[in-house]
């Protein structure tokens, strides 16, 4: 018999790609990859880290998430999903316009196409949703954030100003939008399968799948790398950041009935679930990079001394048998990769 099959949207993004290579290096499990270009597929055959399991993933094409029947077809035959894909707040065709055409209607109707898709096809075991610490809150009296501390929705959502200072908080929003459509779908629905929530905080680490300079800061790499080069914008607030390899091995682990079970919510941050100040982050990179920084390739940041939300990390971190990494293994590959990336020596 041929090894269980695995969907998994978003995986030419950050997240979404290290989490396909972690699920090939660490299972048994075959990979079928959504995309929405055709030239999506030849970028991750070409990945370094794709090369030892190219006859393990297969690609479907999806072009638009936000259609009801968009996983219908890429659904089949497959024993577990992951859906990872969702609109990127920095990336530049998302700083202006409609909030609700670029992240509430992709966010809210491509986890209910995926839930649809999954809820009509036997054989599911698991979906695994990727929401994110923007949908917990701390609870008054509390100094942080638990799994099952979730935020409600804000006030006037549809009405956010149309300008890029806000599209945090319009991001944060279609998370919020996207979970509680997931959690309101599992239950009007009978569904066969286990709806796992993994909630990750801004993730930092190499992105493989890099190819120019802008994507540095399209990304969630954005936070740390403009810690270290001394040009943060005065309203960045650093929320919850967690290693890329963490984030994405929960991801993985997800899938393991033994570890997890239905309804569970995994909040995934490393330093054990306190939010870092991006002064510290551009310390820390200095401190690794010495002679960069000697050289003013590195400026640490300074006057980011706020940070914001704390959460509740022991319950995951026993769940999973892992351990979330701290700061230092945030910055060291990013940071390297962005040195060597423009021609300077990583030391």
């Amino acid at each position: 018999m041929s090894p269980p099959l695995v969907l998994i949207t978003g995986a030419t993004g950050h997240l979404g790609f290290r989490t396909l290579v972690l699920l090939l290096r660490t299972t048994p499990y075959n990979a079928r990859i959504t995309i929405r270009k055709e030239a999506q597929e030849s970028k991750i055959r070409a990945a370094a880290s794709i090369q030892p399991f190219l006859s393990r993933i297969e690609f479907a094409f999806v072009p638009d998430i936000t259609a009801p029947d968009a996983y219908n077809s890429a659904i089949k035959g497959v024993r577990h999903a992951i859906h990872i894909a969702s609109p990127v707040p920095t990336k530049p065709e998302n700083q202006t316009g409609g909030w609700k055409e670029i992240f509430y209607d992709p966010a809210v109707e491509g986890t209910l196409s995926i839930l649809r898709a999954a809820a009509g096809e036997n054989g599911i075991k698991t979906v695994v949703l990727t929401a994110s610490v923007g949908v917990l809150e701390v609870p008054s009296g509390k100094d942080r954030a638990g799994p099952k501390d979730y935020a409600s929705l804000p006030d006037n959502y549809e009405d956010l100003p149309k300008d890029a200072g806000s599209t945090g908080k319009a991001y944060r929003t279609s998370k919020i939008l996207a979970f509680q459509a997931a959690g309101e779908f599992v239950r009007k629905n009978k569904v066969g399968f286990a709806l796992i929530k993994v909630h990750p905080g801004y993730v930092t680490g190499p992105h493989e799948l890099l190819e120019s300079d802008t994507e540095f800061y399209t990304g969630s790499n954005e936070g740390a790398i403009n810690a270290a080069l001394g040009n943060l914008k005065p309203y960045a607030k650093p929320t919850s950041q967690v290693f890329l390899d963490d984030a994405a091995m929960a991801h993985v682990l997800a899938l393991d009935p033994t570890k997890v079970k239905d309804g569970d919510d995994l909040v995934v941050m490393g330093n054990g679930g306190r939010s870092v100040p991006w002064d510290e982050v551009g310390q820390v990179a200095a401190g690794m990079y010495p002679k960069a920084t000697e050289k003013g390739l590195l400026k640490p940041v300074k006057g980011q001394q706020t940070a914001d939300m704390n959460c509740e990390v022991e319950s995951t971190e026993e769940k999973l048998g892992m351990r979330f990494k701290g700061t230092e293994d945030m910055v060291r590959g990013l940071v390297k990769q962005y040195l060597e990336f423009h021609g300077h020596a990583a030391e």
